[in-house]
């Protein structure tokens, strides 16, 4: 787990992994609550030719191989500290790295069995930490993992086109299906934190966006139109 302090010690931002994994658990404008997720979408299967699929097993990174209660309990530990010292924290669900035992199993974000799980990790989390942490972020920054970890290589799970040095990947393609899936895992998890637990806990929940912002080379239309489309690209 990171742990990065801000404003003086009065706020703490602590990214986590996947507690329903074998061994782990920004302010951002929340999105709309009318915010919905097509569960046929999200029941598709669309995970990548080159991703070899493995059966499940009772620890595989899913809510049926049982949930870490010691990793419950350490992040317990740390928010009481928190609370104790009068730090507010600030709560990123994912941050880059998806749980191995899913990459395994169906090819982690080139899956949208991935969707589900997160989801069902997301709940976990927002049940028992919730009633401490007021602020969520569900996925930090989508775009750098498709980028160095789709598209490049130079990122887990290292995948790209061959001809960029990897051995298996398409980063014409892959990148992109992860954004897609990312995106669905974020409005999913958000959706169900409005519904079910938005009104008692009294939080709020958002993305982080990378924020890249580009300038045009000149006045020139075809420059304006580049940087709008590089702008885009990036923060939507």
């Amino acid at each position: 787990m990171q742990v990065f302090l801000k404003q003086h010690l009065t706020k703490v931002v602590i990214d986590s992994n996947f507690l329903i994994e074998e061994t782990d658990c920004a302010a951002v404008d929340p999105p709309s609550d009318d915010t919905q997720v097509n569960q046929n979408e999200v029941e598709e299967d669309d995970a990548s030719p080159t991703v070899k699929r493995k059966k499940s097993s009772k620890e595989d990174g899913s809510l049926e191989g049982g949930i870490n209660q010691s990793g419950i309990d350490h992040y317990k530990d740390v928010l009481n500290e928190l609370e104790l010292n009068g730090i507010e924290p600030y709560v990123t669900l994912l941050h880059n790295d998806s749980p191995q035992a899913l990459q395994d199993k169906y090819g982690g974000f080139l899956s949208k069995d991935i969707v589900n799980d997160f989801r069902d990790y997301c709940d976990i989390c927002f049940e028992n930490f919730g009633d401490k942490v007021k602020h969520w972020v569900t996925i930090n920054e989508p775009i750098i993992t498709a980028q160095y970890g789709y598209s490049d290589g130079s990122a887990p799970p290292a995948r790209c086109s061959p001809w960029k040095g990897c051995k298996e990947g398409n980063s014409g393609k892959e990148p992109y299906i992860v954004m897609h899936h990312m995106i669905l895992a974020h409005a999913s998890a958000a959706q169900l934190y409005k519904q079910k637990y938005k009104a008692k806990q009294r939080g709020e929940i958002g993305i982080a966006i990378l924020g890249n912002w580009f300038l045009p080379y000149s006045d020139l239309p075809e420059d304006l139109a580049a940087s709008d489309r590089f702008t885009d690209f990036y923060i939507g």
